[in-house]
């Protein structure tokens, strides 16, 4: 038994010095009652040196209180295991380590010391800081370079919008130019051909009725007829490049007089529920308005089957609100995103720059076999335009 013993000791001896890592033995207030040459190394202390004190020797100011948490969880008979901490060497060096602390049984199972084992992890630390230390710089570089593609992103978006500005700013004179040439051929159009017409149509009938053949006078009845047909022409187009009714009465004149037109050529039943009142609009959102209510009639005659269109006006406080609503064939409708219209719908496109022009809101209900509602709302310009009729 004693040999036994002896030998168990010596086994245990020689384990704790062969130990790569510290191994401390401390009774139970405390005391440094064992320590072998790896705890040596570790904390610069020999044997002689550290036997007998207190180990909070090896303790930083600050974490002096670990050890009385330490002792209150021996007394209860429990462990702690890899507990990460910071001691301190001889000279007083900081040491990264992890601490596994158990109590010390006698063979009736009461505690009678404290066993610590200490482990260097110096290195793993300064991996764990370096790694730590890496990973904040890539966060920042990541952090940086997006901020940097969001700066991208913002001023490339900047400078969509200052394009599409420009575009519309271009579009906007390109159409001012083009109504204003329309209105230049039209009243050429009035002015000189219109007025030779007029002249020749006159000077026919005189000489019809002075001409006794017969023969003769049946070819310039013909001629006659010929030359009120192209009056009637010339005067159909210079309604449509710039309706008179337009720039003299207003809005509701120059639609009621377009609506009463296509009633002569259409099947369409179009109807003008009219709630302006006497108010005139801007000579650029009058035209405006025009060409859309023209443009939608051009695109439900050619593609909508309809057999009904409804047309709104409306003026508030601040708006003038145009619904054209038709019971034709309907479409998928596109999103109310910008140049989103499928091929072929250029009208659409169109009357959409127009509107977003003049900074005003268009948009499109639709669906096949619902017939199609187009809603838009344009700020109404009181300056130019708010003299009564």
């Amino acid at each position: 038994m004693f040999r036994d013993l002896t030998f168990r000791a010596q086994w245990c001896e020689a384990i704790i010095k062969s130990s790569e890592d510290a191994i401390i033995s401390k009774t139970l207030d405390g005391v440094v009652s064992s320590w072998n040459i790896k705890a040596q190394n570790l904390f610069g202390y020999s044997e002689e040196e550290i036997v007998g004190r207190p180990i909070t020797l090896l303790f930083p100011e600050r974490l002096k209180n670990e050890e009385t948490q330490i002792l209150q969880k021996i007394y209860r008979g429990e462990s702690i295991s890899h507990f990460d901490t910071i001691r301190l060497h001889k000279n007083g060096t900081p040491i990264d380590v992890s601490v596994t602390i158990s109590p010390i049984r006698n063979e009736e199972g009461g505690v009678i010391g404290i066993s610590t084992i200490i482990r260097d992890i110096a290195e793993r630390k300064r991996a764990e800081r370096e790694i730590s230390r890496l990973s904040a710089e890539r966060l920042a570089l990541l952090n940086a370079r997006t901020a940097e593609l969001h700066m991208t992103e913002e001023r490339l978006e900047q400078r969509t919008q200052e394009l599409r500005a420009t575009l519309r700013r271009l579009a906007s004179a390109e159409r001012k130019k083009s109504e204003e040439e329309r209105k230049r051929l039209s009243q050429e159009l009035h002015d000189e051909i219109g007025q030779m017409l007029t002249a020749l149509n006159f000077n026919l009938e005189i000489a019809r009725r002075k001409i006794q053949s017969p023969d003769s006078a049946s070819a310039l009845e013909v001629a006659i007829q010929i030359s009120e047909e192209i009056v009637k022409s010339v005067r159909h187009i210079m309604y449509q490049l710039r309706p008179p009714q337009l720039d003299e009465f207003g809005l509701i004149s120059a639609l009621r007089w377009h609506i009463d037109h296509l009633k002569h050529s259409s099947p369409l039943h179009i109807i003008l529920h009219d709630k302006l009142g006497k108010k005139r609009l801007s000579p650029d959102l009058e035209m405006t308005c025009f060409r859309i209510v023209q443009e939608s009639i051009t695109n439900i005659l050619r593609h909508a089957s309809a057999t009904q269109a409804d047309i709104h006006v409306m003026l508030n406080a601040s708006l003038l609100d145009l619904h054209i609503r038709d019971d034709g064939v309907g479409f998928e409708a596109p999103p109310d995103s910008e140049n989103s219209f499928p091929a072929g719908h250029f009208g659409l496109r169109g009357m959409r720059e127009r509107v977003i022009a003049m900074n005003g809101r268009f948009s499109i209900v639709s669906a096949p076999g619902r017939g199609c509602v187009i809603e838009i709302s344009i700020p109404k310009d009181v300056e130019q335009g708010d003299h009564l009729w």
